[in-house]
Protein backbone atom coordinates (compact mmCIF):
# COMPACT_ATOMS: atom_id res chain seq x y z
CA UNK A 1 0.00 0.00 0.00
CA UNK A 2 2.74 2.46 0.92
CA UNK A 3 4.79 1.67 -2.19
CA UNK A 4 1.78 2.39 -4.41
CA UNK A 5 1.28 5.82 -2.83
CA UNK A 6 4.98 6.60 -3.31
CA UNK A 7 4.82 5.73 -7.00
CA UNK A 8 1.78 7.95 -7.53
CA UNK A 9 3.47 10.92 -5.83
CA UNK A 10 6.64 10.51 -7.89
CA UNK A 11 4.66 10.31 -11.11
CA UNK A 12 2.79 13.50 -10.24
CA UNK A 13 6.04 15.26 -9.42
CA UNK A 14 7.62 14.38 -12.76
CA UNK A 15 4.56 15.48 -14.75
CA UNK A 16 4.36 18.72 -12.83
CA UNK A 17 8.06 19.37 -13.43
CA UNK A 18 7.64 18.87 -17.17
CA UNK A 19 4.74 21.28 -17.20
CA UNK A 20 6.82 23.95 -15.48
CA UNK A 21 9.66 23.43 -17.95
CA UNK A 22 7.34 23.95 -20.91
CA UNK A 23 5.85 27.31 -19.92
CA UNK A 24 7.43 30.44 -18.39
CA UNK A 25 7.37 30.61 -14.60
CA UNK A 26 5.78 34.08 -14.75
CA UNK A 27 2.09 34.06 -15.59
CA UNK A 28 1.17 35.93 -18.78
CA UNK A 29 -2.32 34.46 -18.96
CA UNK A 30 -4.77 36.81 -20.69
CA UNK A 31 -2.19 39.37 -21.82
CA UNK A 32 -2.26 40.48 -25.44
CA UNK A 33 0.13 38.65 -27.79
CA UNK A 34 1.58 41.16 -30.25
CA UNK A 35 3.97 38.99 -32.24
CA UNK A 36 4.98 35.35 -32.67
CA UNK A 37 8.27 34.17 -34.17
CA UNK A 38 9.58 30.71 -34.94
CA UNK A 39 13.34 30.99 -34.47
CA UNK A 40 15.30 28.28 -36.26
CA UNK A 41 18.68 27.69 -37.88
CA UNK A 42 19.12 28.86 -41.50
CA UNK A 43 17.55 26.48 -43.97
CA UNK A 44 14.53 25.55 -41.86
CA UNK A 45 11.23 26.44 -43.54
CA UNK A 46 9.49 28.12 -40.61
CA UNK A 47 6.52 29.15 -42.76
CA UNK A 48 5.62 25.47 -43.20
CA UNK A 49 5.59 25.09 -39.41
CA UNK A 50 3.22 28.00 -38.76
CA UNK A 51 0.22 25.68 -39.09
CA UNK A 52 1.35 24.03 -35.84
CA UNK A 53 1.12 27.29 -33.86
CA UNK A 54 -2.13 27.22 -31.88
CA UNK A 55 -1.42 30.51 -30.11
CA UNK A 56 -2.07 33.40 -32.48
CA UNK A 57 -0.86 36.97 -32.54
CA UNK A 58 -3.60 39.47 -31.70
CA UNK A 59 -5.17 37.05 -29.19
CA UNK A 60 -4.79 36.82 -25.39
CA UNK A 61 -1.97 34.62 -24.13
CA UNK A 62 -3.24 31.10 -23.38
CA UNK A 63 -1.07 28.59 -21.51
CA UNK A 64 -3.13 25.78 -23.02
CA UNK A 65 -2.49 26.98 -26.59
CA UNK A 66 1.20 27.60 -25.88
CA UNK A 67 1.59 24.06 -24.51
CA UNK A 68 -0.21 22.67 -27.56
CA UNK A 69 2.16 24.59 -29.82
CA UNK A 70 5.25 23.34 -27.98
CA UNK A 71 3.97 19.76 -28.14
CA UNK A 72 3.26 20.01 -31.87
CA UNK A 73 6.66 21.52 -32.69
CA UNK A 74 8.46 18.88 -30.61
CA UNK A 75 6.40 16.20 -32.30
CA UNK A 76 7.97 16.96 -35.69
CA UNK A 77 11.21 15.34 -34.48
CA UNK A 78 13.21 17.94 -36.43
CA UNK A 79 14.67 19.73 -33.40
CA UNK A 80 16.80 18.71 -30.44
CA UNK A 81 14.78 20.97 -28.14
CA UNK A 82 11.94 23.50 -28.35
CA UNK A 83 11.78 26.37 -25.85
CA UNK A 84 9.60 29.42 -25.39
CA UNK A 85 10.93 32.90 -24.66
CA UNK A 86 8.48 35.67 -23.78
CA UNK A 87 9.57 39.28 -24.37
CA UNK A 88 7.26 42.10 -23.15
CA UNK A 89 7.04 44.90 -25.75
CA UNK A 90 4.99 48.09 -26.00
CA UNK A 91 2.20 46.40 -27.98
CA UNK A 92 1.97 43.37 -25.68
CA UNK A 93 3.97 40.12 -25.66
CA UNK A 94 6.45 38.85 -28.20
CA UNK A 95 6.64 35.05 -28.21
CA UNK A 96 9.77 33.36 -29.52
CA UNK A 97 9.55 29.62 -30.08
CA UNK A 98 13.22 28.60 -30.14
CA UNK A 99 13.75 25.55 -32.37
CA UNK A 100 17.16 24.16 -31.38
CA UNK A 101 19.89 24.18 -32.38
CA UNK A 102 19.40 27.96 -32.57
CA UNK A 103 22.05 29.99 -34.39
CA UNK A 104 23.08 33.46 -33.20
CA UNK A 105 24.06 36.64 -35.03
CA UNK A 106 27.84 36.91 -35.36
CA UNK A 107 29.80 39.54 -37.30
CA UNK A 108 27.87 42.31 -39.09
CA UNK A 109 29.48 44.25 -41.97
CA UNK A 110 28.33 47.10 -44.23
CA UNK A 111 30.50 47.13 -47.38
CA UNK A 112 29.71 50.18 -49.50
CA UNK A 113 28.46 52.26 -46.56
CA UNK A 114 31.11 51.95 -43.84
CA UNK A 115 33.35 54.58 -45.47
CA UNK A 116 30.52 57.12 -45.56
CA UNK A 117 28.89 56.46 -42.16
CA UNK A 118 30.42 55.43 -38.81
CA UNK A 119 30.21 51.68 -38.21
CA UNK A 120 28.68 52.23 -34.76
CA UNK A 121 25.87 54.32 -36.29
CA UNK A 122 25.08 51.63 -38.86
CA UNK A 123 24.89 49.05 -36.07
CA UNK A 124 22.36 51.26 -34.27
CA UNK A 125 20.25 51.43 -37.42
CA UNK A 126 20.00 47.66 -37.96
CA UNK A 127 19.40 47.26 -34.21
CA UNK A 128 20.53 43.72 -33.39
CA UNK A 129 20.76 42.99 -29.66
CA UNK A 130 23.98 41.43 -28.35
CA UNK A 131 23.80 37.62 -28.43
CA UNK A 132 20.57 37.85 -30.45
CA UNK A 133 19.31 34.63 -32.07
CA UNK A 134 19.22 34.69 -35.87
CA UNK A 135 15.72 35.53 -37.11
CA UNK A 136 14.98 35.82 -40.82
CA UNK A 137 12.19 38.34 -40.16
CA UNK A 138 14.52 40.56 -38.12
CA UNK A 139 17.06 40.59 -40.95
CA UNK A 140 14.32 41.79 -43.31
CA UNK A 141 13.37 44.57 -40.87
CA UNK A 142 17.03 45.56 -40.48
CA UNK A 143 17.39 45.93 -44.25
CA UNK A 144 14.28 48.13 -44.42
CA UNK A 145 15.57 50.31 -41.56
CA UNK A 146 18.91 50.72 -43.32
CA UNK A 147 17.22 51.83 -46.54
CA UNK A 148 15.16 54.40 -44.61
CA UNK A 149 18.30 55.70 -42.88
CA UNK A 150 20.11 56.10 -46.21
CA UNK A 151 17.13 57.94 -47.71
CA UNK A 152 17.03 60.32 -44.74
CA UNK A 153 20.63 61.17 -45.53
CA UNK A 154 20.02 61.94 -49.18
CA UNK A 155 20.69 58.53 -50.75
CA UNK A 156 17.21 57.99 -52.13
CA UNK A 157 18.37 55.57 -54.86
CA UNK A 158 20.50 53.37 -52.64
CA UNK A 159 20.28 49.58 -52.81
CA UNK A 160 20.89 47.02 -50.05
CA UNK A 161 21.40 43.29 -50.49
CA UNK A 162 21.84 40.95 -47.51
CA UNK A 163 24.33 38.09 -47.68
CA UNK A 164 24.53 35.50 -44.91
CA UNK A 165 27.47 33.30 -44.01
CA UNK A 166 26.64 30.31 -41.80
CA UNK A 167 29.26 29.13 -39.32
CA UNK A 168 28.01 25.64 -38.42
CA UNK A 169 30.93 24.96 -36.08
CA UNK A 170 30.13 27.86 -33.77
CA UNK A 171 26.40 28.06 -34.65
CA UNK A 172 26.70 31.65 -35.84
CA UNK A 173 25.28 33.59 -38.78
CA UNK A 174 27.47 36.43 -40.06
CA UNK A 175 25.54 39.17 -41.87
CA UNK A 176 26.79 41.34 -44.70
CA UNK A 177 24.62 44.30 -45.76
CA UNK A 178 26.03 45.10 -49.19
CA UNK A 179 25.20 48.74 -49.94
CA UNK A 180 25.25 50.60 -53.25
CA UNK A 181 24.73 54.26 -52.34
CA UNK A 182 24.46 55.69 -55.88
CA UNK A 183 24.47 59.47 -56.28
CA UNK A 184 23.46 61.63 -53.34
CA UNK A 185 20.47 63.87 -54.00
CA UNK A 186 20.87 67.63 -54.43
CA UNK A 187 18.51 70.44 -53.58
CA UNK A 188 16.49 71.68 -56.54
CA UNK A 189 14.07 74.58 -56.64
CA UNK A 190 12.79 75.57 -53.19
CA UNK A 191 8.98 75.46 -53.18
CA UNK A 192 7.00 76.59 -50.13
CA UNK A 193 3.29 75.76 -50.15
CA UNK A 194 0.63 77.00 -47.74
CA UNK A 195 1.32 80.58 -46.56
CA UNK A 196 0.08 83.70 -48.43
CA UNK A 197 2.24 84.74 -51.45
CA UNK A 198 3.94 87.59 -49.55
CA UNK A 199 4.89 85.23 -46.71
CA UNK A 200 6.20 82.67 -49.21
CA UNK A 201 8.60 85.27 -50.63
CA UNK A 202 9.82 86.13 -47.15
CA UNK A 203 10.43 82.49 -46.27
CA UNK A 204 12.29 81.84 -49.53
CA UNK A 205 14.59 84.75 -48.77
CA UNK A 206 15.07 83.44 -45.22
CA UNK A 207 16.46 80.08 -46.32
CA UNK A 208 19.00 81.89 -48.50
CA UNK A 209 19.85 84.62 -46.01
CA UNK A 210 23.30 85.37 -44.64
CA UNK A 211 22.26 84.24 -41.17
CA UNK A 212 21.00 80.93 -42.49
CA UNK A 213 24.32 80.48 -44.30
CA UNK A 214 26.24 81.21 -41.08
CA UNK A 215 24.15 78.64 -39.16
CA UNK A 216 24.66 76.11 -41.96
CA UNK A 217 20.91 76.11 -42.61
CA UNK A 218 20.91 77.78 -46.02
CA UNK A 219 19.33 75.90 -48.93
CA UNK A 220 20.71 76.54 -52.41
CA UNK A 221 19.82 74.69 -55.61
CA UNK A 222 22.55 72.23 -56.58
CA UNK A 223 23.81 71.65 -53.03
CA UNK A 224 23.85 68.10 -51.66
CA UNK A 225 20.75 67.15 -49.71
CA UNK A 226 20.96 67.48 -45.92
CA UNK A 227 17.99 66.72 -43.71
CA UNK A 228 19.47 68.83 -40.91
CA UNK A 229 19.03 71.96 -43.01
CA UNK A 230 15.32 71.28 -43.30
CA UNK A 231 14.76 70.82 -39.56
Amino acid sequence: GHSLILVVLLSFGISNGLLKAQVPSMSYEGQQVAQIELVARPGVDTEALERLVAQKAGEPYSSQKVLATLKALRGTGEFTKVDLEVVPVAAGLRLLFLLHPVFYVGVINFPGADKTFPYARLLQVVDFSPQAPYERSQVKTARENLLKFLARNGYFKSQVQVEIEVDHTHELVNLKFVVVLNEKAKFGQVVIVGPPPREVLRLQEAVRSVWAWIRGASVEPGEHFSRDRLE
